[in-house]
């Protein structure tokens, strides 16, 4: 029975690459044509793609596959193949968390990671416990940095240990952590942007005090009312940040 090794000299590394570059974006393309509207098609295309690969495809696939090869004995497990599935555990917590995080920003617009080190400071000097909810202690400051260390450890030891394919297998899955840690980090409070808006047809009421989600080469989405604006930018005349 061919093992990991074998399989990595059959298969060229550059072959694999390929593979999995067109299947992320085949599926990130599959998605994104079934949602009407999105600030970037082509950034939308990639980020669904790649949480669609990393957790529909390639974890269940490794899964299936180490399964299979050890003869569905959980005893028989090496430590590379116990690592991978950690690794892939982990990588599927830090897309969630960034997920759920993205859908909260854009309906909160008092979303924020809060002070954090103020937070801390309290905590010590009042012997209390650190409030891990309001702010994104947890996650910012402790999950994501402590796991992408933890990656980069893994793949060390996996290169000493000449373990190749594991080795390729833990550099894609901290490509997509990366990723989400660097979405999550823009998710904070300075990204809150009110404003006042005016249009050239004085005929038309301007908004006042809405979020301004994103401004686009054509258009401005916002926020009023808990609803979603989509605004042709040729007719706005002024946005006037509050």
């Amino acid at each position: 029975m061919p093992n990991f090794q074998e399989l990595v000299q059959l298969i060229p590394i550059a072959v694999i690459i390929s593979i999995i570059v067109f299947l992320v974006r085949f599926f990130g393309k599959a998605i994104s044509d079934q949602v009407p509207f999105v600030d970037d098609r082509k950034w939308h295309e990639e980020l669904s793609g790649i949480m669609f690969f990393s957790n529909y495809i390639l974890s269940p696939v490794i899964l299936v596959g180490i399964l299979y090869l050890r003869g569905f004995r959980f005893w028989l497990f090496p430590k590379e193949d116990s690592f991978i599935i950690l690794i892939s555990l982990v990588v599927f917590i830090s897309l969630s968390i960034t997920s759920r995080k993205s859908i909260a920003f854009l309906k909160d617009d008092e979303f924020n990671e809060g002070n954090y080190l103020e937070s801390l400071k309290k905590s010590f000097k009042s012997n209390s416990k650190i409030d891990f909810g309001d702010s994104m202690i947890y996650y910012r400051v402790l999950f994501f940095p402590i796991v992408s260390l933890g990656i980069i450890y893994l793949l060390v030891l996996f290169y000493q240990w000449g373990s190749y394919y594991h080795l390729l297998i833990s550099l894609i899955y901290l490509f997509f952590h990366l990723t989400s840690f660097a979405i999550f980090t823009s998710l904070l409070k300075r990204n809150i942007f009110v404003a006042n808006i005016k249009f050239i047809d004085k005929s038309i009421k301007p908004i006042n005090k809405c979020r301004i989600l994103k401004v686009n080469s054509d258009n401005i989405r916002v926020l009023v009312k808990n609803k979603v604006l989509i605004i042709n930018k040729d007719k706005v005349l002024q946005i006037e940040r509050l």
